[in-house]
């Protein structure tokens, strides 16, 4: 879904959302309406759009893997350069979408600016993350909750399909092991206090020319409440991210 800005002229740096994957993806989805509309008023152009196999995108929901979503991602951002006329590109992303956000601008030199909220910054952590999720919600909704169903040679994580491919994908994730440029700019959003985020802020440090860190106290619970109120709506977090945005665009 494209957003024209609604602020003339428009700011110079066109904005890619990044959505995260699984139930994650369901949690964020009005968050991330939300933020689009923010960036919009502010005047950029946005673009939000769903990977291979998830939302509203085509293709079957076994069927996603990184590589496809990377490459969707470099799709998103050659549209929004076209259809903006701009050749400065912002993308953002939360969890995962954010990982991806760093990976797509590791393999691009058009990337000028880059959102990473609570980035993903080890897969195999992630994949374990995801299973003990999923024993949790489990526990609480399956009459018989075992430990994570499987079917055709994938597992389904809180109703959403994990596939061998895609959980070798992940599990070879490790943003201390890139070393090539990601964005000019780089913005950390932390709602905890991870010690492998601090250590990949320090890490990109040395592949970006300004790297900033904004920890955002109390918002880890709007993330855990998501499903529970998907009315609910991060305010605070995304009018950091649209505000440092603008700020490194004046």
């Amino acid at each position: 879904i494209y957003y024209l800005p609604q602020n003339h002229p428009a700011r110079g740096s066109g904005i890619v959302l990044c959505y995260p994957m699984g139930q994650e993806y369901m949690w964020m989805h009005r968050a991330y309406r939300q933020l689009a509309m923010l960036f919009s008023r502010a005047g950029f152009h946005v673009l939000r759009f769903d990977y291979y196999g998830c939302g509203d995108s085509g293709g079957d929901t076994e069927e996603g893997d990184v590589t496809q979503w990377l490459e969707d991602i470099s799709t998103a951002i050659e549209e929004i350069k076209d259809s903006s006329g701009l050749d400065s590109v912002t993308l953002v992303g939360f969890r995962l979408g954010a990982t991806l956000s760093v990976l797509a601008g590791s393999q691009r030199n058009d990337v000028d600016n880059v959102v990473l909220w609570d980035p993903v910054v080890n897969g195999r952590s992630y994949v374990e993350e995801l299973l003990q999720m999923h024993r949790a919600w489990a526990e609480n909704n399956l009459p018989d909750p075992g430990y994570a169903s499987e079917n055709n040679g994938s597992l389904e994580i809180m109703g959403f399909p994990l596939t061998n491919r895609l959980r070798g994908d992940l599990e070879k994730i490790n943003l201390l092991k890139i070393e090539q440029r990601i964005a000019d700019q780089v913005c950390f959003v932390e709602s905890g206090k991870a010690s492998d985020v601090s250590v990949v802020r320090h890490h990109l440090k040395k592949l970006s020319n300004r790297v900033d860190y904004n920890h955002i106290p109390g918002s880890k619970e709007w993330i855990r409440s998501a499903g529970l109120n998907p009315l609910a709506v991060p305010n605070q977090i995304l009018q950091s991210i649209v505000s440092w945005v603008t700020e490194v665009n004046a």
